[in-house]
């Protein structure tokens, strides 16, 4: 399904790269393979593949393993992999020692939130570091402010960044980023703003200015049309 829930044109897609993106499978699949990383992990015999490639798999460099993203939480290594198609969206991890892990698959573009919400909850359930969120306090947004604010900010040239587009829908702030899905901002003050997923925004105090962090990008309102409200196209 699109993000607006409407369903894909012409249904499932069918891509020429089948190893990348042409593999049907299930959660309870990925689950098994999850088990089987774990055996080998262990040491245990006819397992998925042998101790030494197991512990090379582990082994990351830029965050990245053999195959896997490799996260580090004080609590013991995680493998981990998302997976993304139009229409659908996923995710799978799972400790090294055995703790537990889970396979989650979505059939739609929406599918992202919906994942960080269920590792959220999981990792509230079970105390894992892996998912859990920050608690922050939300402060009362003011319309105005949020009026005022909206519009399109981009990097200077030869900066690093991407154009960002703040769109003020009521009491509602949201941001779009060049590959991305359109986001809700909460607002921690007058002039910064966070996502659930962890990034924050964060404007200057004549609001010409918006830093994007941890991107470490600066970007500069490019309209000078102070309460026009800006929507994405």
């Amino acid at each position: 399904h699109l993000r607006s829930g409407a369903g894909v044109p012409g249904g499932s897609h069918v891509y020429p790269e089948q190893a990348a993106a042409g593999l049907w499978t299930t959660a309870s699949d990925l689950a098994r393979l999850g088990l089987a990383y774990v055996a080998a992990f262990q040491g245990r015999p006819g397992a998925l593949i042998g101790p030494d490639l197991a512990r090379e798999s582990l082994r990351a460099e830029h965050g990245r393993g053999l195959g896997f993203g490799v996260e580090a939480p004080a609590e013991g290594a995680v493998i981990e992999h998302g997976g993304s198609n139009h229409g659908f969206k996923a995710h799978w991890f799972v400790y090294a020692d055995g703790r537990g892990g889970a396979a989650i698959l979505t059939n739609g573009d929406r599918g992202s939130d919906l994942i960080v919400e269920i590792e959220a909850a999981l990792a509230d359930v079970y105390g894992w570091d892996y998912g859990a969120q920050e608690q922050r306090a939300v402060a009362a947004a003011d319309v105005d402010v949020l009026a005022r604010i909206a519009g399109r900010y981009a990097p200077a040239p030869g900066a690093s960044g991407a154009p960002v587009e703040l769109a003020a829908e009521g009491e509602a702030l949201f941001a779009s980023l060049a590959l991305a899905p359109r986001t809700r901002l909460h607002p921690a003050s007058r002039r910064a703003y966070f996502t659930e997923s962890g990034l924050t925004f964060t404007l200057s105090e004549d609001e010409r200015t918006l830093r994007v962090e941890p991107y470490g990008w600066t970007l500069r309102r490019q309209d000078g049309l102070a309460g026009a409200a800006s929507t994405p196209r």
